[in-house]
């Protein structure tokens, strides 16, 4: 399957009669600053107010039953926006994508992006060309009105080592140029292999962020799956400020072996893990870059796909 699988003001109080005018002045210069930086903080919040997405694996067994009747329960939770994780052969959830996009528009849902797996099958390094498989998945997430068209995960034959993986790198720029010709941005989305090993000093992720274009490939960060691999969310919002234009917003909690990899770690109802999700989520909005935010949880601990989703919405509204 080719499926893949979201201020404050500072007051100045001045006293002119036990102040000096210069002093004065840089004081209220200095507040003026903190002032419009609070203010376009507020300002992102109410842009982003009422936008939080959800990533449709997080409701896989229900989309699975019943798409329509699913998405329509989706919009009644509160979301505005969903993220595909269902596409196969010119399909989302069995329906061609024009029958999709209209289904969405009649809901009053948005589906700004969308994951599909690239294969090492799907570009040929003789002729330089993309299978007729991608290029249907590329037609159908321009039809279906995606924004940006996500791969999650790296080949494997193309991982072996340092100079086949630059290469794929550069593959990858070339995929977002191709990308960028019918209106679609290309994007990578993490998971934890990304980390598992390192090629000359640098892993697999860094090299991403070191050799793919910004311009041409957008960076999907998935939260909980990088503290799952080790790796501080904070960090590399910080490290890398402006550089991820989608983010998942999941919760993790350690468990013995669990994980789609076993890695130890299990996604939960946001604010039920470990992850400081509210920092986290508002670097992303303030500094990070991110547009847009999915929800995305992958198990549930007894609980409904739908009713987590709910839970998972009100917790971001409260951050948003």
């Amino acid at each position: 399957m080719r499926g893949g699988w979201a201020g404050g003001q500072n007051y100045l109080n001045c006293w002119m009669s036990r102040i000096s005018r210069r002093k004065f002045i840089g004081l209220a210069s200095a507040s003026a600053v903190a002032f419009e930086a609070g203010s376009a903080s507020a300002g992102k919040a109410r842009a982003y107010a009422g936008k939080v997405g959800l990533q449709l694996y997080s409701v896989r067994d229900e989309m699975n039953r019943d798409a329509a009747g699913t998405l329509r329960k989706i919009k009644e939770i509160g979301y505005r926006q969903v993220e595909h994780a269902g596409y196969w052969k010119g399909k989302f959830y069995g329906f061609p994508a024009k029958e999709f996009a209209t289904l969405l528009a009649g809901i009053g849902l948005e589906m700004p992006s969308g994951h599909v797996a690239i294969q090492a099958a799907d570009y040929d390094d003789g002729s330089k060309e993309w299978s007729a498989d991608w290029r249907e998945a590329l037609e159908s997430a321009a039809t279906a009105g995606q924004r940006y068209l996500i791969t999650p995960g790296f080949p494997e034959p193309w991982r072996k080592d340092k100079d086949t993986v630059l290469r794929y790198l550069e593959v990858f720029n070339s995929c977002g140029a191709f990308c960028r010709t019918l209106g679609v941005k290309f994007g990578y989305h993490n998971h934890t292999m990304e980390f598992d090993r390192i090629y000359d000093g640098a892993s697999l992720y860094e090299l991403l962020l070191q050799h793919t274009d910004p311009s041409l490939v957008a960076l999907q960060l998935d939260v909980g799956l990088l503290y799952a691999a080790g790796v501080s969310p904070q960090a590399m919002i910080r490290e890398h400020a402006g550089r991820f234009e989608l983010m998942h917003v999941k919760d993790e909690f350690r468990k013995p072996g669990g994980g789609e990899r076993g890695q130890g770690y299990e996604s939960t109802v946001l604010g039920n893990g470990e992850l400081k999700l509210a920092k986290i989520v508002r670097m992303g909005r303030d500094t990070g870059g991110v547009k847009y935010f999915f929800v995305e949880q992958e198990t549930f601990q007894g609980l409904a796909e739908l009713e987590c989703a709910r839970k998972d919405y009100l917790f971001m509204q409260k951050l948003l």
